[in-house]
């Protein structure tokens, strides 16, 4: 027997009325207190409600369907995030279709134009960032079409953006290296995406909030032309081990660009002799579960995925709910997480 809205509401605690305000993003759900909408669309998403969608879109006049648009699936980090979304928007009854642009923006343009001629209700956009191919979101942006743009905030567009704020995710993990002393090289895979060009903005402002010059900062491009499967990133880090203790004979620290990178980078250090954290201390960045298991465990810069998710769809939601485009931006910080990898005694 399919679950009722009412099923769900006698779970809950709380009126039929309500549920449906929650899971339909009706006008008056804002006046939902947060942890009931939270509590309704968890139990709608574990016992499997699906609304009737043929009425709901004849009603309303929308397809309740959404085109989520991710710049990969490599990293578990991401995966989360991205299957926290689609659970939410099942939970709220849209259909959600996927695309892969592998970090390519003419195939992200690509994906646009297919999920808009499909008359999705909304778009949510993951993307990596690019530095100059953004023409197919600018157009997007004057189109009126929900959206929201989510992972790397990208300068200038007039679209809603819920990001993680990672300029300074690596401002604190960078200070947090300089304050004991240390000399941190930054860690990055070559390329022109804004993920990248973040993380190097963190890293030299960290250096001048300390008083010292960006000139000191140094940064190691590694190259991913090689790079395949998602396994290869800490056999990237692996490698660069043995390239940064050969360029930087007084190498004393690392801020690794994610923490599959610093995984495999503390067992190249360890092949070279050296020791970690007594010789070179190392922060990744992305709260791995992994990273806490390691040995020894792993400093991180820990992004609040389940929060950026729930974000992400509220912000989507009001805009459906209100039938026009937002340029709201929600920039939240993420956490150092100080463990033995980047301390000493």
């Amino acid at each position: 027997m399919s679950v009722t809205l009412k099923d769900i509401a006698v779970e809950a605690g709380v009126t039929t009325p309500t549920v449906s305000k929650v899971l339909n993003a009706s006008s008056t759900s804002a006046r939902v207190g947060q942890a009931t909408r939270e509590r309704v669309m968890e139990i709608a998403r574990r016992r499997g409600y699906r609304a009737n969608q043929v009425a709901r879109g004849l009603r309303m006049q929308r397809t309740t369907s959404i085109g989520l648009i991710v710049s990969g699936l490599t990293t578990p980090v991401r995966m989360r995030m991205l299957e926290r979304i689609e659970q939410l928007l099942l939970a709220s009854g849209y259909h959600v279709f996927i695309g892969t642009s592998e970090g390519c923006a003419e195939k992200e343009s690509q994906y646009v134009k297919e999920f808009l001629s499909r008359q999705v209700d909304g778009l949510v956009i993951a993307s990596r960032g690019h530095l100059t191919q953004n023409s197919h979101l600018e157009r997007l942006a004057k189109s009126g079409v929900p959206v929201v743009l989510t992972e790397v905030e990208v300068p200038g567009l007039e679209i809603a953006q819920v990001v993680v704020d990672i300029a300074e995710g690596a401002r604190r993990a960078t200070r947090h290296l300089l304050d004991q002393g240390r000399r941190p090289v930054l860690l990055v895979p070559a390329g022109d995406n804004l993920s990248v060009a973040q993380r190097i903005t963190g890293f030299l402002q960290a250096y001048t909030d300390t008083g010292r010059s960006a000139s000191e900062g140094r940064i190691h491009r590694m190259d991913v032309s090689a790079l395949g499967e998602p396994a290869s990133w800490p056999r990237l880090g692996l490698a660069a081990a043995h390239e940064l203790v050969a360029a930087y004979p007084d190498l004393d620290a690392v801020f690794a660009s994610s923490d599959h990178v610093a995984l495999g980078l503390m067992r190249g250090l360890r092949q070279t002799g050296r020791q970690i954290p007594d010789d070179v201390l190392v922060v990744g960045f992305d709260g791995l579960i992994e990273s806490e298991c390691y040995e020894p465990p792993l400093s991180t810069i820990e992004q609040p995925q389940d929060l950026l998710a729930r974000e992400v769809v509220r912000a989507l939601s009001e805009q459906l709910r209100d039938a026009k485009p937002s340029r709201e931006r929600v920039s939240l910080v993420p956490e150092l997480i100080v463990r033995e990898s980047s301390q000493v005694g």
